[in-house]
């Protein structure tokens, strides 16, 4: 039984053709399924949290918004296989797994004709993250768009990004990577801890995460003269980032960034306040159907 969770307000409300292309393809091979609509925020982790109690196939139809609530509505993750059916605004997890956005057929072919295999999570704090958290401009960028009145999606974000460049503050915090006994200083402009590799709509902030290699990503972009930043920007879109030398990169299983403040921080989309900013990857739990993984080069 496949159990179907999406949000009727996903996609700014073309997910309904999306549905109705899944619920024909599922019906044509008469394989049998239930339809969960969200009603609110938070109702697909509930959804989730009681389906999983039980053996179930979710199919989670939506953006990286509904898979972040899916993945933390999970209960017992023995019961549970995940396939990912991409239709969302960003859609910036899937794009890390290669799972085609806004087709479904495609993506179901991957449902029923691949093994489902372990994907890698974050947890952050008592939260699961499944794509990219972090912290520093990607939230004033968040905030920004959050009170844009004029445009919507990716043109929205892109514009919140480029304001925010040139009127954000850096932050200033010590990093301890896994057991290290001494931590690193730091003054960054951004600051993202990644199992996927994409923020925004396609941004390529870490280019060598991996979702299944069971390790963490961190990605810090320090503190540069503001002349700079369009370097920055460019490194983005590009895939580039890692590349230039005001940037590290680390690996590691866990991380915690120490402030005198508790930063605000951004988790898959969603904004936490007045919580610590501490890691660590889980592996070997969320079993998800994917395609084969690429052969690295």
């Amino acid at each position: 039984m496949f159990h179907v969770i999406y949000n009727p307000t996903a996609a700014r409300g073309r997910i309904r053709k999306y549905l109705d292309r899944l619920e024909d393809l599922l019906i044509g091979r008469s394989l049998p399924f239930e339809v969960h609509g969200t009603r609110y925020a938070g109702h697909a982790a509930e959804l989730v949290r009681e389906l999983s109690r039980e053996k179930a196939d979710l199919l989670c139809l939506g953006g990286d918004g509904t898979l972040h609530e899916v993945l933390n509505g999970i209960e017992n993750f023995d019961n549970v296989r995940l396939g990912l059916l991409p239709c969302g605004t960003g859609n910036d997890f899937a794009k890390a797994a290669g799972i085609p956005a806004n087709d479904v057929e495609k993506a179901m072919d991957i449902v029923l004709n691949q093994p489902a295999s372990f994907v890698d999570f974050i947890a952050l704090n008592d939260l699961r993250v499944m794509n990219v958290t972090g912290m520093g401009i990607d939230v004033e960028v968040l905030e920004r768009a959050a009170r844009g009145k004029i445009l919507k999606g990716k043109m929205q974000y892109y514009k919140s990004l480029i304001v925010s460049l040139f009127k954000f503050r850096w932050n200033h915090y010590r990093i301890r990577l896994d057991d290290e006994p001494e931590a690193r200083e730091h003054s960054a402009m951004i600051t993202a801890v990644c199992n996927g590799n994409y923020i925004g709509g396609g941004m390529n902030i870490s280019p060598k995460s991996d979702i299944r290699d069971g390790k963490l990503d961190v990605v810090i972009v320090n503190e540069i003269k503001r002349r700079r930043i369009p370097k920055a920007l460019l490194g983005f879109f590009n895939g580039k980032l890692l590349s230039y030398e005001f940037v590290d990169h680390f690996r590691c299983e866990k991380v915690e960034f120490l402030t005198d403040a508790k930063p605000v921080i951004n988790a898959d989309g969603e904004l936490l306040y007045n919580q610590q900013f501490r890691c660590e990857v889980v592996k070997d739990k969320l079993r998800m159907f994917l395609p084969p993984p690429k052969e690295q080069k």
